[in-house]
């Protein structure tokens, strides 16, 4: 009896800790689907990124830090086309950020490869990072 009630209890504890490991969001499942201006809260650059990004480190050669953050890297401040910052929760890998209307504009966040190709925006220089 004894060595039952001892499996139980070891088969209980691995699915438990199974389950912890299972339940503790990756940073790569943070996720951006299209193409989005993201914006570096530390040297205050725009960058343009595209399909499937889950993470991004800016590219100003004097910054390179990760664009996203928080706890669990899902938070990123996205940039409509006129300037103004958003600054977002992403969806999981299964479920990717695909559109953001802008808070202040009502213009959509996620940008098509015609506005890209025509105008990137830089963040404005008076609005304040959040």
């Amino acid at each position: 009896m004894d060595k039952h009630r001892r499996d139980f209890i070891t088969a209980v504890g691995i699915a438990a800790a199974a389950g912890m490991v299972v339940a503790i969001p990756s940073p790569a499942e943070a996720c951006l689907y299209g193409t989005w201006f993201v914006y570096c809260r530390n040297c205050r650059q725009v960058d343009v990124v595209t399909d499937g990004t889950c993470q991004h480190i800016c590219e100003n050669d004097n910054c390179k830090q990760q664009v996203f953050y928080g706890t669990d890297l899902r938070d990123v401040t996205v940039v409509c086309s006129a300037g103004h910052l958003n600054p977002i929760t992403t969806g999981p890998g299964d479920s990717p950020s695909t559109s953001y209307r802008c808070t202040t504009c009502g213009e959509e966040c996620q940008q098509d490869a015609s506005i890209y190709s025509s105008r990137s925006p830089s963040a404005p220089s008076g609005q304040r990072d959040r």
